[in-house]
Order: structure tokens, then C-alpha cells, then sequence
């Protein structure tokens, strides 16, 4: 049995809004860990965004894609935008429905590549930490996102790249390589040669592993129309590069 309370309009800032419980958070962290991580994912994807001129504040209508159960969305600036939080993982996503909306708004979307909303509605959509798991649907779920962002709009997504997998460039590089992406180097030894690859499969969720992508694979990926404002390396988890794209029409 699934049961939502009538939901009431939060007041306050989103630091005073409810926290999941232990097993809906996504990493096991406590209430102070899970505010202050959200809190800074939100600040660093900002900066990312105001490096190219891209200002968050004022956008009409936003997306997180992927959200989980809200730990980043709830910091998105939804007094002054229409704010959708998306995520197949149905038990979080109804958590953050109940507890951070309104203003909030969520939806939980399947696997296959469909969002309900209609061409161009977004300005502005977040990936973070997703095209880092998808298998599959990735080409199918990324021209998704090109679907419903509106002319003008930004798409922020962020991967697993080249300089993800450096530990030249990327401190924790080493760390990942030793556990998520153990075995690449015998797998793809030059992996400059390589465009796409995933590997560890998860055990319980379909068409999720460990996705390394480049930033050449993912500019050939997406539409001609979609225009690359620039990149930040460890923009996300100070680890993965973030990517800032502008649709054209």
C-alpha cells in the first residue's frame, strides 16, 4: 500500500524541509551530511553554469532529471521558477513528493525514453550523475532531453570522461579506477581510443552500470542544434566533468 498526506505549501528556507529517512537517502548519510551535499552540488552547478553566462535565477520552468529522492533538488530557486524533479526509483521520488512539494513538483518516468511534457518546456534541464549509469537508452534519453528543452535552453549534464578517469587531473581518479572502473585498463588500455564503455552492471537494476563517456562520443550523440557553451572538470562529487550545452532553435 502506497499513502501520500494532502500535501501543504513549505515555508522556510529548504535546510528546514524534511529529510528522508535512512533508507531513502542515496548514500547513507545523516540529515546534516545529506543538506550540505545537496546544498553544495546546487552552488557548484551554478558556477558551473554562470562560467558561460548562464544564470539559474529566473528561469521559468527547470528540470532535475534523475533526482532521487530531491537531496539536490529542493535547492533549486522554486520561488521564482516551476521546479520538476524526475527519477525512475518510484519509492525516493514519492518521498520528495510528499515532503518537498509544493513548491516542488515531481514525477517518477520509466525506463523507456519519454518525459510527459510537451516540446520545448523546459529552460533549463540537469543531469547530474546520470549519463555516468545509463547503458542503453542513452542516445534515446539524451535526444529526450533535447525534446522537451525549449529554444535557448540549457542542458547541464555531467560524465565520466577523459579527465574523470585522470589521476592528473582528478584526484579521486585513482580511487574510482580501483573499484566502479576496475579492470579498464586491461579492457581499454588507451582509452583515448575509446568512446563509450560500461562496465560492472548492476545487479538489480536493469540498463545501469558504469558508464565512461568522451566528450567527442557525446558531441557526435547529441543534434547538431545543441551547442557546447564549454565544460568544468570535477563539477560534480569532485569527480565528474559537467557539460553546458545551449539548444539553438
Amino acid at each position: 500500500m502506497i499513502k501520500i498526506s494532502q500535501p501543504k505549501a513549505k515555508t522556510g528556507s529548504p535546510g528546514e524541509w524534511p529529510v528522508p529517512p535512512l533508507p531513502l537517502t542515496e548514500y547513507g548519510e545523516n540529515a546534516q551530511v545529506h543538506l550540505a551535499s545537496g546544498q553544495k552540488e546546487f552552488e557548484n552547478m551554478s558556477a558551473a553554469c554562470a562560467q558561460f553566462g548562464v544564470i539559474l535565477e529566473g528561469m521559468a520552468r527547470m528540470l532535475d532529471f534523475g533526482c532521487s529522492n530531491g537531496r539536490v533538488t529542493r535547492w533549486f530557486p522554486a520561488a521564482k521558477s516551476e521546479v520538476w524533479g524526475s527519477d525512475v526509483q518510484m519509492d525516493k521520488v514519492l518521498w520528495a513528493q510528499e515532503n518537498l512539494g509544493p513548491p516542488l513538483r515531481f514525477l517518477v518516468n520509466g525506463t523507456e525514453a519519454h518525459l510527459p511534457f510537451p516540446d520545448g518546456y523546459f529552460d533549463y534541464i540537469a543531469a547530474q550523475s546520470v549519463f555516468t549509469h545509463v547503458v542503453g537508452s542513452h542516445l534515446a534519453w539524451m535526444l529526450e532531453l533535447c525534446r522537451v528543452l525549449s529554444r535557448n535552453g540549457v542542458l547541464f549534464l555531467t560524465l565520466h570522461d577523459e579527465a574523470t578517469l585522470d589521476p592528473q587531473r582528478t584526484p579521486r581518479a585513482q580511487k574510482l579506477l580501483s573499484t566502479h572502473f576496475k579492470g579498464i585498463q586491461e579492457i581499454a588500455p588507451d582509452l583515448k581510443q575509446v568512446g563509450f564503455l560500461a562496465m560492472n552492471p548492476y545487479t538489480r537494476v536493469a540498463d545501469l552500470a558504469q558508464v565512461y563517456m568522451s566528450k567527442e562520443y557525446l558531441m557526435r550523440a547529441l543534434p547538431p542544434w545543441m551547442n557546447l557553451l564549454g565544460s568544468v572538470e570535477r563539477a560534480y562529487s569532485d569527480l565528474q566533468t559537467a557539460y553546458i550545452l545551449r539548444k539553438q532553435f
